[in-house]
């Protein structure tokens, strides 16, 4: 088989992945209008998770599964960097009514700015009690039938003298199955939450630069991404990012957000050429 017949059948396995139609209009009520073109039912969901975060939704409490997991989990704390270290605090695991869920929470120290810590600790448990709330909302209403599966895991995506990253994989599936990752850039040398916009000087139109070199890419193959009002325009302003190990910037888009979902996760390496004479500091080389 060619690949363009591979596409083909891929493409035309995707299309035939349909959710209910009552259900894609609840999920639709949940995410802000402006979120919501080009995404399928299971990652407004997740957004909804996302949205309660930005929020800072306050009362949400959750009797996790923790007690000797959690103790298990600390006997094997990974060392990330000298002083960083990143441990499972909690995973929630359910399963009832035909629906499962398992959601893992990392908490991080040893970053040396406790305020920084505090505040990703806290984002991170937010977004897993968010996960956690909407399934077991979802849960009341299947007992007469139905099938819902939440996993969120996390893993250390780049590990280096200056920074750290953590990306959170959530995989939601019903109907259809979508992952969505989230990214958590730490400087190691300031202790600060990074936001794209912070690797660049203050007047740089990183924006324009590079969502111009993204577009180009996909100039290259045009079949494998959606196209029109539907297509890539530019990249968000809290666009998922990070830079990798070797000191390259990663823009990512969720998956089905700018192609097919059976294209996955997509990831657009910059040159740094591109960007150099609008970076700020060293972090990207």
């Amino acid at each position: 088989m060619t690949d363009e017949e591979m596409r083909g059948l891929l493409r035309a396995q995707y299309e035939k992945r349909k959710a209910p139609a009552e259900l894609r209009e609840r999920l639709l009520r949940m995410e802000p209008e402006s979120r919501r073109a080009g995404r399928s039912a299971a990652g407004r969901w997740a957004m909804r998770a996302a949205a309660i975060v930005l929020c800072a939704a306050a009362g949400l409490t959750v009797a996790a599964n923790a007690g000797a997991s959690a103790a298990a989990a600390l006997q094997k704390i990974p060392v990330i960097g000298p002083i960083a270290k990143v441990v499972t605090f909690r995973n929630y695991t359910a399963e009832k009514y035909g629906t499962d869920a398992n959601i893992a929470t990392p908490r991080v120290t040893g970053l040396g700015d406790k305020k920084v810590e505090e505040k990703l600790n806290s984002e991170f448990e937010r977004y897993s009690d968010a996960l956690i709330a909407q399934y077991e909302s979802d849960v009341k209403g299947m007992e007469n039938g139905g099938h819902e599966s939440v996993t969120s895991t996390y893993e250390v995506k780049a590990d280096t003298d200056t920074h750290l990253t953590i990306v959170m994989h959530t995989v939601i599936a019903r109907g259809d199955a979508e992952q969505i990752d989230r990214y958590y850039n730490i400087d190691k040398k300031t202790g600060k939450l990074l936001k794209l916009g912070d690797l660049f000087q203050k007047d740089a139109d990183y924006v324009k630069t590079v969502s111009a070199y993204i577009a180009g890419e996909i100039a290259g193959d045009p079949d494998d991404y959606f196209s029109g009002s539907e297509g890539f325009q530019k990249i968000a302003a809290d666009q998922n990012f990070y830079v990798s190990k070797e000191g390259k910037l990663v823009i990512v888009f969720d998956e089905a957000s700018i192609a097919p979902a059976y294209r996955g996760v997509l990831e657009f390496t910059i040159p740094t050429g591109t960007i150099s004479g609008m970076l700020n500091g060293d972090l990207v080389h």
